[in-house]
């Protein structure tokens, strides 16, 4: 869960409905949180897809790879 604001940067690593969910306030966050506790199967996916994305991607290994490349 992402609070949303002007810049979205969280969008340059995730993408948002698929890896993540905004919120606009907090009474949206707690709406988002209470459903989550109950109906956990409609967000599993978003989490797994998370997860996935980061263990691909966003690694200490790949963050090395990717600035050993830009060096060269």
């Amino acid at each position: 869960l992402v609070l949303k604001d002007p810049w979205n940067v969280q969008e340059d690593f995730f993408e948002p409905g698929k890896e993540f969910l905004y919120y606009r306030n907090a009474q949206e966050l707690k709406y988002i949180m209470d459903d989550v506790k109950v109906n956990w199967k409609n967000y599993e996916q978003i989490v797994e897809n998370a997860f996935q994305k980061a263990m691909s991607h966003y690694t200490v290994e790949n963050f090395i790879e990717q600035i050993k490349k830009e060096c060269v």
